[in-house]
């Protein structure tokens, strides 16, 4: 395979900023780079791949996930639902507020 042919992970997610804005922009990048990786892999290893380019942060948010069955832990649509639940709870409380009053 050409070196072309691949993507280049992406940068660790950083919990900080616009969290709910910066995670749609992750989460996209790491979607084209999952497909150039793993396209036919499992799960499992889908969700390591996740949680391998996360952060140590993200790993942290993870462990703190409440999910209906333990294999739910490994399937990567369930883990990016609560990744993202996370960070559109995590939305900036100072512009909500100043958005509202004016």
């Amino acid at each position: 395979m050409h070196s072309m042919d691949k993507l280049e992970p992406p940068q660790s997610f950083l919990f900080k900023g616009n969290i709910s804005h910066s995670w749609k922009t992750w989460s996209t990048y790491f979607d084209f780079f999952l497909k150039t990786e793993s396209d036919e892999k499992s799960d499992k290893v889908k969700t390591s791949i996740l949680l391998s380019c996360i952060s140590s942060k993200g790993r942290e948010i993870y462990e703190t996930f409440k999910f209906a069955t333990e294999g739910d832990r490994f399937t990567l649509d369930k883990v990016l639902e609560k990744c993202m639940a996370y960070c559109n709870s995590r939305k900036n409380i100072t512009i909500i507020r100043h958005r509202f009053f004016t």
